[in-house]
């Protein structure tokens, strides 16, 4: 009984290796060849996902951070129209509503803290956290992922004889980058510092953008004089001051009309 139980494993060992030009063709090829292919759809794509948006975030977080000094003009024009000291405004159009908040001091006072602030708050948000060894492991884990997956659709892509699945598997090509496509799994950590770091670098920035549009209407309703020019030179929205100016007229007027 053991013995015809030994030949029946022995006849099913048999139907699962074929002998083909002196290689033997087993499951453990294609136990190989779909370890080949987790790594190609799971870590490969991944990892070069998250090194390309890393890389992506930490580039946008350092254009910010070079410009953390732009509204440093904005915050000494608004401060000079509206009389020189943030904690005595003055005033001197009429506040009207025009669509927007209207001036009041409060608002001036708000709107220039938080210009005067811009500077060190952008520093401090967009300061860079990766070193020149995280960049380069960064750039490396791109460029791992990147010919990992071309070459795993080299050698398999076309592939339409079983016995060369046996070859394939164990090309030191694909399976030299195995090691440093495994080692990219740093990319994880890596991810959520350079995310995290664009999110408050992008709120640092945005406040400051805002504060700056706001201090255009502020100007305009408060400037003793016409500050079309001078904002039109230290804002990046200094156009639309005149349409602002137009807008409050034509309220005034219908004001005074009904």
């Amino acid at each position: 009984m053991k013995t015809k139980t030994k030949s029946l494993a022995n006849t099913h060992q048999e139907s699962k290796m074929t002998k083909i030009d002196g290689k033997i063709v087993t499951d453990i090829c294609a136990e190989d060849l779909k370890l080949l292919g987790v790594l190609f759809g799971n870590q490969a794509r991944n990892f070069g996902q998250k090194s390309n948006r890393i890389k992506s975030f930490y580039e946008k977080v350092r254009q910010k951070y070079a410009k953390r000094s732009v509204f440093n003009n904005p915050y000494n024009t608004l401060v000079n129209e509206i009389g020189g000291d943030i904690n005595n405004v003055v005033c001197t159009g009429t506040s009207v509503y025009t669509g927007f908040e209207p001036a009041t001091p409060d608002n001036a006072r708000d709107i220039a803290t938080i210009l005067e602030a811009c500077e060190a708050n952008i520093t401090l948000e967009c300061s860079d956290e990766f070193t020149a060894a995280m960049e380069t492991e960064i750039e490396g884990c791109i460029d791992t992922t990147a010919a990992y997956r071309q070459k795993f659709l080299e050698l398999f892509q076309q592939i339409n004889v079983a016995e060369q699945i046996c070859v394939q598997v164990t090309e030191p090509s694909i399976q030299n980058l195995i090691p440093d496509l495994q080692a990219c799994n740093t990319m994880i950590a890596y991810d959520t510092i350079a995310l995290n770091r664009k999110i408050r670098c992008n709120n640092a920035f945005l406040e400051c953008r805002k504060a700056e549009r706001d201090s255009i209407q502020i100007i305009a309703e408060c400037s003793p004089n016409d500050c079309t020019s001078c904002l039109c030179e230290v804002t990046t929205v200094g156009p639309i001051v005149g349409r602002i100016r137009n807008r409050m007229n034509r309220f005034k007027e219908l004001k005074t009309f009904f």
